[in-house]
């Protein structure tokens, strides 16, 4: 939650990872604009191929 608020004050977008529920509940009801990936791989994935 640290992270989130941190990119949020800043003005960065933020991704979280929702690996369950409960993470889930606590990150949307902190910004209900956050987005949200079930796994990280992808986004390694893209990251590692730029």
């Amino acid at each position: 939650m640290a992270e989130q608020s941190a990119a949020r004050v800043i003005g960065l977008p933020f991704i979280g990872h929702g690996r369950d529920a409960g993470v889930r509940r606590e990150l949307t009801e902190a910004d209900g604009r956050v987005l949200l990936v079930p796994d990280l791989r992808p986004l390694l994935t893209a990251a590692e191929n730029r």
